[in-house]
């Protein structure tokens, strides 16, 4: 079996190489992997890894009762489950784009910030000696301490705009003016929203802590890819000889069923694209 391996980044930005998901769960809980960078054999895999450490639970509040997953933000909970807690419906086939967005911004806040509690109660207050830096706020009657709430980072310019954390808390807030805007039917809301949460997803996945699955281990190049993305475009034209029609995502999912490959969809598209 193919071992999956895991690409993360330390503090100063320098590439990391994980064996394993556990690996990368004890050293970074909050981190979140890349669905698109795996295939489906490699999805289903790793959701029968991590599901054992994060069975779903009954939560009450009040006469409300839900299934969830244990809160992946809690520290009660250990670095396996807050991980697998957090990726499981990531993995998930159904997993909505909004949804998505709404677990990259937590995991990159929670990993600065060390603690989250909604976009209008978290408060922080900046840290004297890192300069443009934030930390934990807890207000005391007895101790006034000078802090401000978490969404006014973004509302009132608080940090310097498209700098990773405007992004981060950018994308809770267009999350709730989203689901508001679903509520009313705008559909103008609606689009312009998307647009946004799109640009806001790209620029904070090119800042974070984020693990993107290889088969291979990580971005380590192999000294034949040439040759597999040359073997991937010519089974690409015969295909397209057949079916002029079909977009390079089709020939992609065929080309990956006909080699039975564990690269995904994603990087096969790439190296078959037309006008590449």
């Amino acid at each position: 079996m193919t071992k999956i391996r895991f690409l993360g980044e330390d503090d100063s930005g320098n590439s990391i190489v994980y064996e394993s998901w556990q690996e990368l769960a004890a050293t970074a809980p909050w981190a979140t992997i890349d669905p698109e960078s795996l295939s489906t054999r490699q999805r289903l895999r790793l959701i029968n890894e991590l599901e054992p450490y994060a069975q779903l639970e009954v939560v009450k509040n009040g006469d409300e009762h839900l299934e969830m997953f244990p809160d992946h933000l809690s520290d009660e909970n250990n670095n396996l489950t807050r991980f697998a807690s957090n990726n499981l419906p990531r993995l998930s086939p159904e997993a909505s784009p909004l949804k998505l967005a709404e677990q990259e911004a937590l995991a990159f806040l929670h990993g600065i910030l060390g603690h989250f509690d909604r976009l209008h109660g978290t408060c922080i207050t900046p840290c004297p000696k890192r300069n443009g830096r934030w930390k934990i706020a807890f207000p005391n009657k007895e101790k006034p301490t000078q802090y401000e709430r978490l969404v006014d980072l973004y509302h009132l310019n608080l940090v310097p705009r498209l700098s990773p954390v405007w992004h981060a808390v950018r994308l809770l807030v267009l999350a709730d003016e989203a689901r508001l805007a679903t509520k009313t039917q705008d559909a103008d809301a609606i689009l312009a929203i998307g647009i946004a949460i799109g640009e806001s997803r790209k620029a904070l996945a090119t800042k974070q802590t984020k693990a993107v699955s290889s088969a291979n281990g990580g971005r380590q190049k192999r000294p034949d890819i040439a040759q597999r993305n040359q073997k991937f475009r010519n089974i690409a034209e015969e295909i397209r000889a057949r079916n002029p029609s079909l977009s390079d995502s089709a020939i992609a999912q065929r080309i990956q069923r006909k080699l039975d490959s564990d690269l995904s969809q994603r990087t096969i598209r790439n190296a078959i694209k037309v006008g590449k």
